[in-house]
């Protein structure tokens, strides 16, 4: 059974038994009951984390079939607190074999799998340096601390080359090429992972995986994500429900899930505007996609009696906020393959309670 996994993969047959033996789901005879020791479980994570001929750690049918049990196996609360007691009885033993912790920290070793994110065209006159994604798919069983570092080098057919250090953020990271024509990129994502086991000293390891992604120099951003107008998209954007905080304005932007635009790149500067007067502005970004809410803190003129109902949380009658489509904006949503255009006005609700007047 065990070694058919990567056939069949944990979403089937053999990942439902071992669910059940774990305890995590019913017996036919609808009991919940788990029936693997923690020395069984000690010997299944040491075998899943070797692989087999037809699934190799860091191949992604290893992920599909022995990485995904791992994730679901520290998904057992019986598991996982017995190895929390593990790791609070102090420093292991490194001559015991078959404990939880030494089977977790062998899957642990196993470099994470890695898929990159990009756009294969990209406008030769954007004010902004090219971007990457980084998917990074673990298997880690404990709260990690990640950081990265990309290193990476670019040349283009005439043999221009540039290099630097890219800023990794929240799985993204910027890349100042500024070379034109057809690109080539070979780079390395080096990530620290801080495995934390208190008391225990916190545990370090390194994984350093190359990458290449190649695109070309496109005239403009239309060339690269072409623009797109929709006065359906526009009603569902003047849905938007937008709020303040304090000085942090708020608008929740899942109104274009399941409508048939999650692929459209939003791109817009905000006005909120009272009484024919501007109040406030902004910028936003994101795609039909997207969940969730973004926000942003807007200058606003500190000696206008208006915004102090702001920073009350208030908002006075009459308020309305003005999306203007800013296209330029869509290769930057590296999920999007068309980029709205067009300008939507929203009035912002207000209530008793939210005004003094």
């Amino acid at each position: 059974m065990f070694e058919l996994l990567p056939v069949t993969g944990y979403r089937g047959e053999i990942g439902d038994e071992l669910q059940r033996r774990l305890g995590k789901s019913p017996w036919p005879i609808a009991s919940i009951q788990q029936t693997l020791t923690d020395d069984d479980v000690a010997a299944f994570i040491r075998r899943a984390s070797r692989g087999n001929i037809f699934a190799r750690p860091t191949e992604l049918g290893w992920r599909l079939s022995y990485g995904d049990a791992i994730l679901d196996v520290w998904g057992s609360d019986r598991i996982l607190n017995s190895f929390k007691m593990e790791l609070l009885d102090g420093p292991l033993d490194t001559a015991r074999k078959g404990g939880l912790v030494e089977a977790f920290d062998l899957a642990t070793t196993i470099p994470p799998l890695i898929s990159v994110r990009h756009r294969d065209r990209w406008p030769d006159d954007s004010p902004r340096p090219y971007k990457i994604a980084f998917d990074i798919a673990h298997w880690w069983p404990i709260s990690s601390d990640i950081s990265a570092t990309v290193e990476w080098t670019a040349r283009n057919e005439r043999g221009e080359t540039s290099r630097g250090d890219g800023l990794y953020k929240e799985g993204e990271a910027i890349l100042d090429v500024r070379l034109s024509g057809d690109i080539t990129i070979d780079g390395m994502l080096t990530l620290s992972i801080t495995r934390l086991k208190p008391p225990i000293e916190p545990d370090v390891s390194v994984h350093k995986i190359p990458f290449r992604v190649t695109y070309a120099t496109v005239p403009s951003a239309a060339d690269a994500v072409p623009r797109f107008a929709d006065p359906k998209l526009d009603l569902l954007l003047a849905q938007l429900n937008i709020y303040f905080d304090g000085p942090i304005w708020r608008v929740r932007v899942d109104v274009l899930r399941g409508s048939g635009y999650e692929d459209v790149a939003i791109g817009a500067k905000v006005v909120a505007r009272w009484r024919g007067d501007v109040l406030a502005e902004g910028s936003v970004e994101w795609t039909g996609l997207g969940g969730g809410e973004i926000h942003w803190r807007a200058p606003r003129d500190p000696k206008a009696v208006e915004s102090l109902w702001f920073i009350r949380g208030m908002v006075p009658p009459g308020v309305t906020i003005t999306f203007t489509s800013d296209p330029d904006a869509g290769p930057y949503q590296l999920n999007a393959t068309r980029a709205w255009v067009g300008e939507v006005t929203i009035p912002v609700a207000t209530s008793s309670d939210t005004y003094i007047r």
